[in-house]
């Protein structure tokens, strides 16, 4: 058993910090895009317990600033994910990044790469008063929480050195926090994801040829299912980060794995079912939204919609009084999409040899 323990460590630093900066955000996404039945803030509460609470400085919001709509990585977890070499470097090392220039650089571009037209980030690296203030002016979406990006963009080496001390002290409470739990469920972790492997090789996109068990991994405890792998120790391994309460989310997955390209076909091989995919892609719907937009009765979208939630494309994302909304359920089209692929994949093979 290939185990690491401080990549997941200091994973669960910025883990940690993201709940406690975006709780709120978080339910959000919990209620609207999942059916886990687990709590998703167990950790974090049972680390907050007793003397381990630690509430991160305020002004350290704009690292850790979750955005539910958008399917970017925090900040923080991007910069640790990109720039950290996890068979290379020690936690302490990427403490003492977070002092440097490239840090700097990498955190203004992240908030205004999409603005270069409108904006001359070079003159808010070089701390330009008027460059500034149209920066901040750019980012009022955050409201109330605007004032913490002042000294983002002002004051960032200040700001950069709170932010290390506070990981660095986060990261001992968290450690002892490891030691006392994880050596009881490593083994059940473990096994659990040695059983599903085939299962989660589909949900990843993980090569059929790669081990779980023979790579390195280390436990996530913030995250209920957080499997990815990173390329390490110079290419020959994969570090695995693994959640550690996943059973319930990996079985429901496994569900899927009895879609046939039959019911694929026939959920978007007909031109009503496909016409209502197509509208819930644009999100969440409900009967009558779809019948109004799609210029059909009420009867009829409602009967092709127990259809597609019958095959598992389509489920049921909240009640609000008597409305029912529906949206497309990403675990069907990641099934379904590995299916279909693995279908043309033999028939193609088939068809080369055969020449």
């Amino acid at each position: 058993m290939n185990y690491l323990a401080q990549p997941g460590i200091l994973m669960d630093v910025i883990g940690y910090t993201m709940i406690y900066f975006n709780q709120n955000a978080l339910k959000y996404r919990e209620k609207i895009f999942s059916n886990q039945e687990e709590d998703p803030f167990t950790y974090f509460d049972l680390f907050r317990a007793g003397k381990r609470k630690i509430d991160p400085p305020a002004k350290l919001y704009p690292f850790f600033y979750y955005d539910p709509k958008s399917t970017n990585l925090t900040l923080m977890f991007k910069y640790l994910w990109e720039t950290h070499d996890f068979s290379q470097q020690r936690p302490a090392d990427f403490f003492a990044s977070l002092c440097g220039e490239a840090f700097r650089r990498f955190c203004i571009e992240y908030y205004l790469i999409g603005y270069q037209n409108e904006l001359d980030i070079n003159g808010v690296l070089a701390g330009d008063m008027k460059s500034c203030l149209h920066a901040l002016s750019l980012l009022n979406t955050h409201g109330n929480n605007l004032v913490y990006f002042v000294d983002f963009f002002q004051d960032f080496e200040s700001l950069a050195a709170s932010l290390s001390e506070y990981m660095s002290y986060c990261f001992n409470k968290i450690e002892a926090f490891h030691e006392k739990l994880v050596p009881e469920m490593i083994d059940r972790i473990f096994e659990e994801y040695i059983r599903y492997e085939s299962i989660i090789k589909r949900m990843y996109e993980i090569q059929d040829n790669m081990s779980i068990a023979e790579e390195y991994f280390t436990i996530h405890l913030m995250e209920h299912l957080a499997l990815f792998h990173k390329p390490a120790f110079n290419g020959i391994n994969h570090l695995f980060f693994i959640g550690a309460s996943s059973r319930q989310t990996i079985t429901r997955w496994s569900d899927y794995t009895n879609i046939s390209i039959i019911s694929f076909g026939q959920s978007f091989g007909n031109e009503v079912k496909y016409d209502i995919i197509q509208e819930l892609r644009k999100g969440e719907h409900t009967v009558s939204q779809l019948a109004k937009k799609l210029y059909i009765a009420r009867s009829t979208v409602d009967r092709y919609l127990l259809s597609l939630c019958e095959n598992l494309v389509v489920q049921v994302s909240r009640k609000a009084g008597t409305e029912i909304y529906y949206k497309l359920n990403g675990n069907y089209m990641l099934a379904a999409k590995e299916e279909v692929k693995r279908i043309l994949d033999d028939i193609c093979a088939d068809i080369t040899g055969s020449d």
